[in-house]
């Protein structure tokens, strides 16, 4: 019996502000990486509940007035509790920030208004930056407020989500968090906040704290003023975490209810190795995909904790906290990775992958020896490879079930023009993708989409938004000068740059590089191919941060000055 794989064609629409490419990334490995958020344009409504179960406080607007939480930080991906403790933001963070900037640009905001907390000041920060960087002059200031500071929760900061009980703390508001302040300082200072809010122009937009939202929300249907009825609905706002047994404060007499909501599946916890695999800018690209994929990555490593500078710096360039670094100091790894429940572990040391396959038989050790064919999520027997040859294409690899059009295919250079050339997009090309289940499934898009996404690209005037690897940050003097369809298997103009193999309805794009640093990376390999970037509908994926943005507006008409 074969197996069929799931596939699912993506589309877009004419006629929306949508759907379509919005931008071309010059990246290390083309088709390895596919960035987009998928959405199906029928279903896209948001459940109530959706901000809280996903993370984020719901925006709210006080008349007129908008309230956004921080982008993502390093506390929110590792599902820490966050107080007052300076966090950086995730690069996804950073995306949410740049997004919400083009936000105030567009609502003609005058001031972004945040709290003094780092991860707020930097949100903050970034969309001033942005909105004025639009506006081609200064024409948005930044500001903090003391007001926006959200609860200074004292020795739970950093601890694992779910430690810190606000039920209790609330009932004992007078009591002072060890290391904190009381529910009451914090309820005194959100009744100043909604009323500073409540008196602030709708030019200004806040920036704050999922707890400090929930609570100008809950005072705005109390008629701003704590009591017990504020309480009820500051905590039903919040999304319900069960509190592990051995995190939880203990209490005399306590009467906390026992957790029966449902618990989020957890994500599947896999780990690298540090010399071979995290090192290297193939592990690097790995990390991304297992992170894009839902996986709860760690790093363990046989080096020593004095060793580990450069473990940890490798480790937060990809958005791994140090709390997920682990040093055995020499020790086999196959202990840690049992005790920290790690379901598969990326090595390129056989005798620590023998070791393991001995004493950690629930782990799957996968050999990582830079086969580019796993980074995509698929293997591919062919492809094994340490530098890229200049100018070779790969073959289709050849994979059980339907016929796959797994090609990567590099882009070639013009030294006398200072160009690039090469395919954006090929038709019926599968490419793999994993569900948040983990289940592989494959997207393709048809020759008549592709044009209509390269018509849509070109009007849209979307030719000078290319960035490098996906960053979202726009390359300066670098820009596409020609697009065009392959039409013609024997006279395309792909040709002659040794593309004649790929079909008709292939996207073809050149891009002229006058940006010196980007054309060194392009002349030194480390950058060469694209890689596509934009919404499609059919398949309904999404990531938390990008879905806010596209939300956003809905969301605040809707609660307005209803509530």
């Amino acid at each position: 019996m074969i197996k069929k794989d799931k596939v699912f064609e993506l589309k877009i629409e004419d006629d929306d502000e949508v759907s379509g490419i919005d931008s071309i990334s010059l990246v290390d490995e083309p088709a390895i990486e596919v960035n987009w958020v998928s959405f199906n344009k029928q279903t896209i409504e948001t459940p109530d509940g959706f901000w809280v179960e996903f993370g984020k406080a719901e925006p709210i607007q006080i008349n007129g007035t908008d309230m956004f939480e921080h982008g993502e930080d390093s506390n929110n991906y590792s599902d820490l509790e966050n107080g007052v403790q300076p966090t950086y933001l995730t690069k996804q963070g950073i995306k949410y920030a740049e997004n919400a900037g083009k936000y105030v640009h567009e609502h003609n905001k005058t001031h972004v208004i945040s709290s003094e907390i780092q991860r707020a000041h930097t949100t903050a920060k970034i969309m001033t930056d942005k909105a004025n960087e639009l506006h081609d002059k200064k024409f948005v200031k930044h500001e903090t407020s003391p007001l926006l500071n959200t609860l200074n929760i004292g020795k739970y900061d950093g601890r694992k989500r779910g430690s810190f009980d606000e039920e209790y703390w609330l009932r004992h508001k007078d009591s002072k968090i060890p290391n904190g302040e009381s529910m009451r300082d914090f309820m005194d200072r959100m009744e100043k906040c909604y009323k500073f809010i409540e008196e602030s122009p709708e030019s200004h937009q806040m920036i704050s704290h999922s707890k400090v939202i929930r609570a100008v929300k809950a005072l705005h249907e109390t008629g701003g003023k704590w009591n017990d009825e504020t309480s009820d609905k500051y905590l039903k706002y919040r999304k319900s975490i069960p509190i592990p047994d051995d995190m939880a404060e203990p209490t005399t007499g306590s009467t906390k209810p026992a957790t029966s909501s449902p618990v989020p599946p957890a994500k599947p916890k896999v780990s690298v190795d540090y010399d071979g695999v995290l090192a290297t800018d193939e592990g690097k690209q790995l990390i991304k995909t297992l992170l894009a994929d839902g996986d709860d990555v760690y790093v363990v490593t046989q080096l020593s904790p004095e060793e580990g500078e450069p473990v940890l710096e490798a480790a937060q360039s990809v958005d791994i906290p140090k709390q997920k670094v682990i040093f055995t100091d020499g020790e086999p790894k196959s202990k840690f990775l049992n005790d920290l429940g790690i379901v598969k572990h990326y090595d390129n040391n056989p005798e620590v992958l023998s070791e393991i396959k001995k004493n950690a038989p629930t782990v799957d050790g996968v050999d990582f020896d830079y086969n580019v064919g796993t980074i995509g999520g698929y293997v591919d027997p062919g492809i094994t490879r340490k530098k890229k040859k200049k100018g070779k294409i790969v073959s289709p690899a050849e994979i059980s079930g339907p016929p796959a059009d797994f090609t990567k295919q590099y882009f070639q250079t013009d030294d006398e023009k200072q160009m690039v050339l090469g395919p954006a997009m090929i038709p019926n090309m599968k490419i793999f993708r994993k569900d948040n289940n983990g289940q592989p499934y494959y997207v393709f898009f048809s020759a008549e989409t592709i044009a209509q996404i390269a018509l849509k690209y070109m009007k849209n005037k979307y030719t000078d938004n290319n960035d490098e690897n996906h960053d979202g940050k726009p390359l300066p003097d670098v820009f596409v000068v020609e697009s065009w369809i392959k039409e013609n298997m024997e006279f395309d103009k792909g040709n002659a740059y040794g593309f004649s193999d790929l079909p008709i309805g292939t996207w073809f794009v050149s891009i002229k590089i006058n940006n010196p640093d980007v054309w060194a990376k392009i002349k030194d390999h480390q950058l060469n191919g694209f890689s596509v970037s934009g919404y499609f509908e059919e398949v309904q994926a999404f990531t938390k941060e990008e879905m806010f943005l596209y939300k956003v507006v809905e969301i605040l008409n809707k609660t307005g000055n209803s509530q």
